[in-house]
């Protein structure tokens, strides 16, 4: 997986969670891995 959200590089989905589909991502400002909730920019 190659897309990109804004400062984020989605690395790979991690499923279904309690708010929407799961992303692992790389902060490409901040330069560390988090955690994208897809609902904040579906």
């Amino acid at each position: 997986m190659s897309e990109q959200v804004g400062n984020y590089h989605l690395l790979d989905a991690l499923g279904p969670g309690a708010l929407g589909p799961t992303y692992r991502a790389r902060d490409s400002v901040a330069g560390r891995t988090v955690l994208l909730l897809w609902w904040l920019f579906g």
